[in-house]
């Protein structure tokens, strides 16, 4: 079984932008069912988790993030990979990118956003990652 996802990276607003990447503060992902679209967007306190009001077959809530993010969108094709085991990295900073690499279930070290996008275009064909494509 595949599914696609849509990593968005733009500006944070969070105390500690000032020492990472420009446009590469924060991570939404965008994923879609047979039926909507929805929104992952995880915060410092909370994680929200919205369905977009669109259709799975119309794109305006990608269209609309792609006007305005600066940093790059990625679409991710995966295979989805079930583990049968625990992995020992419960200990981690939670963050933004620690939810999205959970969410996609991928493995590694990058706790910024750049890291995990910078990994993500070297490491295609590992840990179920089929195809990234950037949109921007």
């Amino acid at each position: 079984m595949e599914e696609e996802s849509y990593l968005i990276f733009r500006d944070g607003k969070h105390f500690f932008q000032k020492f990472i990447k420009k446009n590469f503060g924060h991570i939404t992902i965008l994923k879609k069912d047979k039926f909507n679209w929805f929104r992952v967007e995880p915060y410092n306190d909370r994680i929200l988790f919205e369905i977009l009001p669109f259709a799975s077959d119309n794109d305006a809530p990608l269209q609309n993030y792609l006007k305005e993010v600066h940093g790059g969108v990625l679409r991710i094709r995966q295979k989805i990979i079930t583990r049968d085991y625990y992995s020992l990295s419960c200990f981690h900073f939670m963050n933004c990118v620690s939810v999205c690499k959970y969410i996609l279930g991928i493995k590694n070290m990058c706790c910024t956003p750049y890291s995990l996008y910078e990994w993500l275009i070297r490491n295609v064909g590992e840990q179920g990652i089929l195809e990234i494509e950037k949109l921007n």
